[in-house]
């Protein structure tokens, strides 16, 4: 695993203190070196999706379902698969994954979540491994989440827990971020 919420929230904070147009011409040009988008999807969903009253789509990469949210309600999911917790930047799957096609370019990701976003104002939290810990903790006590649980195991879909993004799945990969907290993500920005 390559991605840290710790290092996320740094990058992000990074671009939310010079602005939003500064922010989108240095993402823009640097996009160019992305071929497939897949550095810059999270970024971007850190950027214009966190404070959004509607939801983001998810980065068309071919394949990045995450089934235990099929069926949710995106106002309470904004950002998937980012999910801000406690001021957090959290992942709830990979962005690289199974291919099919062509995977959207990180500039037309880019452009798309700053026409149906909000650019975020507010800096992230850096957490701390303890911090992070609690955050994640809460999230699974929370109501938002515990009507994910009760969709998926109603539904009694053999992945609910470990399909490609059941709910085990889903906590497992949350988990793993707290052991990666002061790990990288892989970004050139």
């Amino acid at each position: 695993m390559d991605y840290s919420p710790k290092r996320m929230a740094m990058c992000a904070n990074r671009f939310i203190a010079m602005g939003e147009e500064e922010a989108y011409k240095r993402l823009h040009d640097a996009a160019l070196d992305d071929a497939d988008g897949s550095s810059l999807y999270l970024l971007c969903l850190a950027l214009y999706g966190g404070d959004s009253d509607k939801p983001l789509r998810c980065p068309i990469v071919g394949f990045l379902f995450i089934d235990c949210f099929e069926s949710a309600d995106g106002r309470d999911w904004p950002a998937l698969p980012l999910v801000v917790i406690d001021d957090i930047p959290f992942a709830v799957r990979p962005t690289r994954g199974f291919l099919a096609g062509v995977p959207e370019s990180g500039r037309s990701y880019l452009d798309y979540c700053r026409a149906n976003g909000r650019f975020r104002r507010r800096p992230y939290r850096i957490p701390t491994r303890e911090e992070a810990s609690k955050a994640v903790d809460a999230f699974l006590a929370s109501e938002k989440w515990k009507k994910i649980e009760k969709k998926q195991l109603d539904s009694q879909h053999d992945s609910s827990y470990g399909g490609f993004g059941g709910i085990g799945v889903v906590m497992n990969y949350l988990r793993k971020q707290v052991d990666n907290i002061d790990g990288t993500i892989s970004t050139q920005w």
